[in-house]
């Protein structure tokens, strides 16, 4: 995976690094390259969207098309097909945002907990680990952590995982004046190497707890205003889901009418009865906007605050992204009208024969 993946922690260590030299501050280095990325994402959310408008305006059709072809998959993989031609609409296109989006946060994680590596160009080298042998006794150490494990600033975990989760390096490296001489003089690192995690003061090296004893205890001044991260993550994230929800091509006080007149007449009309296709598309959505906070919550506590600043960021950006969508393209584009009796796919045609009930 690492290896796959190295080029987009290159591409985007170099670019949090000129951010944080042009801003002086890690946070904003990080709220302005999520804004960035995002924005590379735009002309996708845009494709997305216009999809989602024709997939609206095919909805009828689809029903009626599950309808006259539930028992032969074949005529109804046809007819669908036939109607996604005459619409121009793509079926994976509604996918490709979402898979971008899972590919893109690993790189970010990854960044996020190495820092020193990815941001400041620390070799791997000089940063170093050690390694524990099945007695527990040291087998082998070097670099920065070697220093740090001697002077007894970090513990064996963070030890041993040094390269890839460096953020308790950092804090250490911070406190102690004494290992960041040494860690200089040895040539493992620069001074200015050293970048501080601190914003708003928060330090976004830290993962955020829930614990009683850490948010009210000695250290209450740095843990319980770090709780805003996971609490502002899970709320943009509900609210995102939400608002994506509200403002979906076709969902609008009319289209709800009239899927509302739909059901009454097949519920009024016996040779309609059980025939009706639920709306799979807003179960799911439904589902999503409960499973996605509760997702986010557990995320934000288990990974360092930097990465929930990301997606709060992230989902504002969603959240403004969606608005501009529907109050432009989702205006200027018309949901196309359902197809008329008469004028479905010339597979659909070949089945009105065979059902009776639905005539008229």
């Amino acid at each position: 995976m690492d290896a796959i993946l190295q080029p987009l922690y290159t591409a985007f260590g170099f670019v949090v690094r000129l951010l944080f030299d042009f801003f002086g501050s890690y946070g904003v280095a990080v709220i302005v390259f999520t804004i960035l990325l995002r924005g590379a994402l735009i002309p996708l959310g845009v494709s997305q969207f216009r999809n989602s408008v024709k997939q609206q305006g095919m909805s009828a059709d689809l029903r009626d098309i599950q309808l006259r072809y539930k028992n032969d998959k074949e005529k109804l993989q046809q007819a669908q097909m036939e109607l996604y031609q005459k619409h121009g609409f793509n079926p994976l296109s509604g996918c490709l945002p979402s898979i971008l989006q899972l590919v893109i946060i690993w790189p970010v994680y990854r960044i996020i907990s190495a820092p020193l590596i990815h941001i400041m160009g620390v070799a791997k080298e000089a940063v170093g680990s050690v390694v524990f042998g099945k007695d527990g006794a040291v087998t082998a150490s070097s670099g920065i952590a070697k220093i740090l494990f001697d002077l007894g600033l970090i513990n064996n975990t963070q030890a041993t995982q040094a390269q890839t989760f460096n953020l308790p390096l950092i804090d250490a490296l911070h406190k102690s004046a004494d290992a960041l001489s040494q860690a200089v003089s040895q040539g493992f690192m620069k001074a200015e190497q050293l970048l501080s995690l601190n914003f708003l003061g928060l330090n976004l090296g830290l993962v955020p707890v829930y614990d009683p004893k850490k948010l009210f205890g000695a250290d209450m001044g740095t843990w319980l205003p770090l709780l805003a991260i996971p609490l502002l993550a899970v709320v943009t994230t509900w609210l995102s889901m939400r608002i994506t929800q509200k403002l979906m091509p076709g969902a609008n006080p009319q289209q709800s009418k009239e899927r509302k007149e739909e059901l009454e007449r097949a519920k009024n009309n016996p040779a309609k009865k059980g025939q009706d296709t639920p709306d799979a598309s807003a179960g799911m959505m439904k589902g999503m906007q409960w499973f996605m906070p509760l997702f986010t919550l557990m995320i934000s506590f288990t990974t360092p605050a930097a990465l929930g600043l990301y997606w709060i960021v992230n989902n504002v950006m969603s959240i403004v992204q969606q608005y501009i969508l529907y109050n432009t393209v989702g205006k200027k584009m018309p949901v196309p009208a359902a197809a008329k009796a008469g004028s479905a796919p010339a597979a659909a045609k070949d089945a009105t024969d065979d059902m009776p009930a639905l005539k008229g």
